[in-house]
């Protein structure tokens, strides 16, 4: 059975917004050119130099905490992940720089200094090249779709760097961010997928609408709950049953992901004392 994923509601701001969808501005940093001399000619050769980040993604559903959920459907969920992060361009001259939490995370994602990290589309092929690239190109082009794909074993060993949960991306531009993730065995057929929201979307106070106490043809037999955080020290509050009593306390680190495997109701709550991504896949 596919995935099936809830929309929840950001309460603080009294604006509805759905979790899974992304908003933002595409924002053109100036770009500067070279003007190269040679006998009897002239020429403009552009270049790609230090742009700022204007969207950060953190990536949610770590791969042993969807295995705790999806576990509850088919006990014999295997132990390797097929983990996929896909991330559409909107825009030419794009740069993205993607932060693995294995090492922990840059402090300045716009001066990455760690040697895991990979920059797409600053024309070095030394500090990685773009997916589906034979060469990093000086800007991606706009409509770009890099698939991020590999598999992982559980439980996780942190020496081994991966595309998976809690990584962090930065982009000069708008993108796209989507996010998958399924046992080899029984394979997609049960799987986990969102659309990962950016930290300009993330907010303090979510409704969810609709949990494992509405029957609907058995969609909503298993109700999880992942919440974020992108700042180190958030405090979170959770109403699983949405009683309006928080039973659950906790604080997260930058990166770090709450899991409630199961149990979510309609109208459960989350609080929060600093602004996370919050996201309720139902099974």
């Amino acid at each position: 059975m596919w995935s099936a994923f809830l929309a929840a509601h950001k309460v603080k701001r009294r604006v509805t917004t759905v979790l899974f969808s992304l908003m933002a501005s595409t924002l053109v940093p100036a770009r500067r050119a070279i003007l190269a001399l040679v006998p009897a000619l002239v020429f403009i050769a552009p270049v790609v130099s230090a742009q700022t980040v204007v969207q950060q993604f953190y990536i949610p559903l770590p791969e042993q905490q969807v295995r705790t959920t999806l576990q509850l459907l088919y006990a014999s969920t295997g132990a390797q992940f097929d983990s996929v992060v896909s991330v559409v361009v909107n825009a030419d001259g794009t740069q993205i720089t993607y932060d693995h939490w294995e090492d922990g995370y840059e402090v300045d994602i716009d001066n990455p200094v760690q040697t895991s990290t990979r920059v797409w589309g600053d024309g070095n092929d030394a500090n990685g090249i773009a997916p589906g690239f034979v060469n990093d190109p000086v800007g991606l082009p706009g409509g770009s779709v890099l698939s991020l794909r590999n598999l992982v074993s559980l439980p996780r060993n942190p020496s081994a760097v991966l595309y998976d949960g809690r990584d962090r991306l930065g982009a000069t531009k708008a993108v796209v961010v989507s996010r998958a993730a399924w046992a080899t065995s029984p394979g997609s057929v049960l799987a986990g997928a969102v659309e990962v929201a950016s930290t300009l979307d993330y907010g303090t106070e979510f409704i969810v609408p609709v949990g494992q106490n509405v029957s609907a043809a058995s969609m909503f037999e298993v109700v999880a709950l992942y919440v974020q955080a992108a700042e180190n020290g958030t405090a979170v509050q959770i109403d699983a049953d949405g009683n309006g009593t928080y039973e659950i306390a906790a604080t997260l680190a930058r990166g770090e992901v709450y899991h409630v495997p199961t149990g979510i109701l309609s109208g459960a709550r989350v609080l929060s004392s600093k602004p996370v991504q919050a996201s309720s896949p139902a099974i």
